[in-house]
């Protein structure tokens, strides 16, 4: 993570103006938050197609056993209906031929006793071919009847896995799609809280900003009317100004001062604040590419840092359009820093200042430049 040096510039206002921190009110929860838990629905959602996916082959091998069975009862009931028939018409042709009178007459006409047993046997034989047909039409009936109920059976438990499973995909479904909706709000409520915070800071800058003027102004007037009374020489117009130990101070060596503006919001979308830059060699720890997204940094990668009391996390990836001097430069977000407590708005790698025409991070220094989120 981007941790920059703070500025050793401090700003005296002899007005003694006092600014008022807006509260923010915490969140329970964040989008951030809210977005980790549908990752773990989907992952429910994910295991549960395994299950449905197991689920309807069981199905498929359940139906296979149905239709196993359905053939098996169309056979049982077509051997009913023939054995039926046969029955039907032994006991009709038994009933026209008197068939008990005839076997007692064909036993009654035996001449020998070997006759007679063959009669009596035979006899005994045509009632229980009968009989066997009347046990095999029941258990016909029975097993045709034992098939439809397992087949009754099974239409029902394939009903119940699917209804089961397709309720708990629905289930799922619908929380993803309230939580979903649910994480869409707070990011919109938190992308509106950050844009309020900026207009806040914004403000507060306009305050300090008419507060300095105000006392430069006021300085100014004193300068001149001691100038004017001879009390104090006029400034020197040429050549270098001098520092506080008497030397002089060249103003091309000297670097950009630094500045402390705080984001301002303008109608159309684009935020005025104060830029910093670094570089992997300054980075922290030194020489590290590490950037919060997890974006390797380069330093010949347009990319950003934003500072982290904007909550930088939802503007990962986010390409954004930078603009100073005339010149606009897209970067890309990847990174978040102190930036001095949030008082600068970017913090800049080396692709963009160079763009810009700086050759290092100290030549740009920190300045004053203009972006918004395209």
């Amino acid at each position: 993570m981007r941790k920059r040096r703070t500025g050793a510039v401090a700003v005296t206002l002899g007005l003694g103006l006092t600014l008022a921190l807006t509260p923010v009110t915490a969140q329970a929860e964040t989008s951030d938050q809210v977005r980790q838990e549908v990752a773990t629905v989907q992952t429910e959602l994910e295991q549960l197609a395994d299950q449905i996916a197991d689920g309807e082959g069981k199905v498929q091998e359940l139906q296979g056993q149905v239709d196993a069975l359905a053939s098996e009862s169309m056979q049982l009931q077509t051997q009913i209906i023939e054995d039926r028939d046969v029955l039907g018409t032994i006991i009709a042709e038994s009933y026209k031929s008197n068939s008990d009178a005839r076997t007692l007459a064909l036993l009654l006409s035996s001449q020998t006793m070997d006759e007679l047993v063959s009669q009596v046997y035979y006899a005994q034989k045509v009632s229980d071919w009968q009989a066997e047909c009347i046990e095999k039409l029941n258990q016909d009936k029975e097993e045709l009847d034992r098939h439809m109920a397992q087949i009754s059976q099974a239409k029902d438990q394939q009903k119940a896995a699917l209804s089961s499973l397709t309720n708990k995909r629905e289930e799922l479904d619908a929380k993803v799609a309230s939580l979903t909706a649910k994480a869409d709000q707070l990011e919109s409520d938190e992308r509106a809280a950050a844009i309020a915070a900026a207009e806040a800071a914004a403000e507060r800058a306009s305050q300090e900003q008419a507060a300095r003027q105000e006392t430069e102004a006021v300085r100014n007037e004193a300068i001149a009317a001691a100038v004017e009374a001879g009390d104090i020489a006029p400034a020197p117009s040429e050549g270098n100004a001098t520092n506080d130990s008497g030397a002089q101070e060249s103003p091309s060596e000297s670097a950009p001062a630094e500045t402390t503006t705080s984001p301002t919001t303008s109608g159309s979308g684009w935020v005025t604040c104060a830029a910093s830059a670094y570089t992997i060699e300054d980075n922290t720890p030194p020489g590290s590419t590490a950037t919060a997204s997890g974006i390797p940094l380069d330093n010949s990668v347009a990319t950003v840092a934003m500072p982290m009391s904007m909550n930088p996390s939802r503007f990962y990836g986010s390409a954004i359009e930078i603009s100073y001097g005339g010149v606009s430069v897209v970067a890309t977000v990847t990174d978040c820093g102190y930036l001095s407590g949030g008082a600068r708005g970017l913090d800049l790698t080396p692709a963009v200042f160079r763009a810009f025409g700086f050759d290092s991070a100290d030549d740009w220094g920190v300045r004053t430049v203009s972006y918004r989120f395209l």
